[in-house]
């Protein structure tokens, strides 16, 4: 791993506007507990998550084309969030691919940790609430049946426990990646 200057990951403006997002949404909730605001907190949350999850990706792949290649050309494409295939002219095209949310964020989290030369595992606890989390954000984001939307206590729990979980990786992941490459 070369030891170049590498740049501690910064917040982009984008996500400070939407952490911004989570943090009104939680006082509006915590004010009042309205279905209403228990649903935006839950989305704020989670579009936070991935609007964070981009940028890890797009730090690591600048980290990958300044320093030394850590990535297989499979790895690359699900940074770029593409696959490919052909088009009717028989041309190569790279297209959009979707990654279900909470492989994603294993994905993201372990190759970003790797690009700066540590490594990161899951913590079981955790990792299970987050899980349980995005299928709340799922559920309340593409209801199906009357009571989809609803965000009942224990659910409120496990997206803060979400929250917290996900705020603490990144915590402590920049302040490692501080320690091992000061400014």
């Amino acid at each position: 791993m070369s030891r170049r200057k590498r740049r501690v990951p910064r917040f982009s403006e984008l996500l400070q506007d939407i952490l911004g997002d989570v943090l009104d949404a939680r006082r509006r909730m915590e004010q009042e507990a309205t279905q209403s605001n228990r649903r935006a907190y839950t989305r704020a949350v989670f579009a936070y998550v991935e609007g964070m999850l981009s940028r890890l990706k797009q730090t690591a792949l600048e980290q990958h084309d300044k320093y030394a290649p850590t990535f297989s050309p499979a790895e690359l494409a699900l940074l770029r969030e593409e696959t490919y295939g052909v088009n009717r002219k028989g041309d190569a095209v790279a297209r959009h691919r979707f990654l279900p949310l909470a492989e994603n964020v294993l994905f993201t989290l372990r190759a970003f940790h790797r690009v700066f030369g540590l490594e990161y595992h899951v913590p079981k606890q955790p990792w299970s609430e987050f899980q349980r989390a995005v299928e709340i954000r799922n559920r309340v984001t593409h209801p199906h049946h009357v009571g989809d939307s609803r965000v009942d206590d224990k659910d409120l729990w496990v997206v803060k426990v979400a929250e917290e979980w996900f705020y603490g990786v990144l915590d402590s992941s920049f302040r490692e990646i501080s320690r091992r490459y000061p400014q």
